[in-house]
């Protein structure tokens, strides 16, 4: 089958091993050759039989296979796990000789095992009598912008919520410093810097240049600045932390605190806040690994009854602990107040 992208005939065969693999001569112009050889998208053809023509080297890539082991393969051989879209979509481009509207399909790469997002793209190639004589493929790898747009609804509903919880913590420190025994004068005073404390965190988070922090200040900005070092008491190496690991672990932070202050040690005048952590090395399994293992533990609060239908906080606790920081983390309710012990992997939080 000789597909012509032009009228002219006298161009040369598009080679195989520079911008992809034919079947048949298929004669093709200069600048056809060149987008197939550098094109940054996976580019393949299809003959109506559902069979490849030609792939270029990112197409090969995606579909994990060498450029010329596709040409003349079927769609089930190459790639099976999609092979009835396929089908679907070249019988859809033929009936309507047109192009089709952009689709998203996610799709394991038979050799890394990962999981991606792809924009696809389907187009008919015609003859000179104007009939579909194959079907042409572009494919985008959008895993990372997938990725991006996913974190920036997950900021926005946070940023939502947090935005909620600061007003509500803020009249929580309001409250706690109209039950303090200090002056009128001095409780004021003591309440602008908690609240300026609570403003340096969130200002802090969304510094577009922030690469990397400490965690003792991180702890002590979240910790002690807002709620003062009489009720919150920290101990533990400090380490240098990504702005990754950093936002999630700021975040798990900030709802124990949040929830300490509504619900537990923090929400009376007596109730304190200790939190302590340490390196552990796990050589257990078929790698050692080095853990930063904490232990948050709440007493002088009032009486807590365990979550058994958890809130938007305690989910986002469990969210950026063990998802976002790969971590492990069990929660315990003591008859003294709600303690957490979890550990998180090093190398991550580090970014070594």
């Amino acid at each position: 089958m000789d597909v012509q992208f032009s009228n002219t005939n006298d161009n040369p065969p598009l080679d195989k091993g520079a911008a992809g693999a034919g079947l048949g001569t298929v004669a093709v112009p200069d600048e056809i050759t060149d987008i197939y050889r550098f094109a940054p998208v996976g580019i393949g053809l299809f003959s109506l039989d559902y069979r490849y023509l030609r792939v270029n080297a990112r197409m090969a890539v995606f579909n994990g296979m060498p450029m010329e082991d596709h040409i003349g393969r079927s769609v089930e051989e190459v790639v099976p796990d999609v092979a009835d879209k396929t089908r679907a979509r070249i019988d859809d481009v033929v009936a309507m000789k047109a192009a089709l509207p952009r689709r998203v399909i996610e799709r394991t790469n038979p050799i890394t095992g990962e999981t991606g997002a792809f924009a696809v793209y389907w187009y008919p190639v015609f003859d000179t009598n104007g009939d579909v004589q194959a079907v042409g493929v572009i494919a985008e790898d959008i895993t990372e912008a997938r990725k991006h747009e996913l974190m920036l609804r997950h900021v926005a509903r946070e940023l939502q919520h947090r935005v909620r919880n600061t007003l509500a913590n803020v009249v929580a420190l309001v409250d706690q410093a109209t039950r303090s025994t200090h002056s009128a004068a001095g409780a004021l005073s003591i309440l602008k810097s908690r609240i300026g404390a609570l403003a340096k965190t969130h200002g802090r988070l969304t510094e577009e240049n922030w690469s990397t922090t400490s965690l003792t200040a991180l702890v002590r900005q979240e910790l002690t600045d807002v709620y003062g070092d009489k009720a919150v008491a920290f101990d533990g190496p400090d380490i240098q932390m990504t702005a990754q690991t950093a936002l999630a672990f700021s975040m798990a932070l900030h709802e124990m605190a949040a929830n300490a202050m509504h619900y537990g040690a923090l929400s009376v005048g007596c109730g304190h806040i200790d939190l302590q952590w340490h390196l552990e090395r796990d050589e257990t399994g078929e790698k050692s690994c080095d853990w930063l293992v904490f232990h948050w533990k709440e007493t002088g609060g009032p009486a807590i009854c365990p979550d058994r239908t958890p809130g938007f906080g305690t989910r986002l606790i469990d969210a950026s602990i063990k998802t976002s920081l790969n971590g492990q983390m069990q929660r315990y309710w003591d008859e003294d107040g709600l303690r957490y012990h979890f550990r998180l992997p090093l190398k991550l939080l580090t970014g070594a």
